[in-house]
């Protein structure tokens, strides 16, 4: 059996509210193009889990989300600790560290939060468009966060 699958289009913005809130706002017109990726240099109003902040100054990390369809009869329950085990073993590859996946959404690096995910779904009959933001901190400084985060 021959499995035909679509390119990933990316979509590359310079700046935007949240990468997550880009798809779902335009989810209805890019669905014939997924699956897609957005990508940001800044985020104006990044956020994680329960609309906390996410830190997304210009080209200080990196930000981005995936847009694709899911079957309804697949558990979304599994799709953070997917995309998060994702992350770890990309990041382990490219540095050769050490990194650990806080249930449900956060990224470990020696002790600290350095990246997040954030997964939302827009049930549309028996599919699923599920959004999946990944933010990664790659070159913040301990001044970019606000003080209950710089340490």
């Amino acid at each position: 059996m021959t499995v035909h699958h679509k390119p990933l289009h990316i979509i590359n913005l310079e700046t935007c509210d949240s990468t997550n809130d880009y798809l779902k706002q335009n989810h209805l017109k890019l669905q014939s193009q997924f699956p897609v990726l957005v990508t940001s240099a800044e985020q104006i109003k990044g956020r994680g889990r329960e609309d906390r902040k996410w830190v997304s100054l210009k080209n200080r990390g990196i930000y981005s989300s995936f847009g694709f369809f899911l079957n309804l009869n697949i558990s979304l329950t599994l799709m953070p600790i997917i995309c998060g085990i994702s992350v770890i073993e990309t990041l382990q590859k490219i540095s050769g560290q050490e990194f650990y996946l806080k249930w449900p959404n956060d990224i470990l690096y020696k002790g600290k939060k350095i990246a997040g995910i954030l997964i939302e779904n827009i049930v549309q009959g028996p599919k699923v468009v599920s959004i999946a933001g990944i933010g990664i901190n790659l070159n913040h400084m301990q001044k970019d966060f606000p003080k209950p985060l710089e340490k």
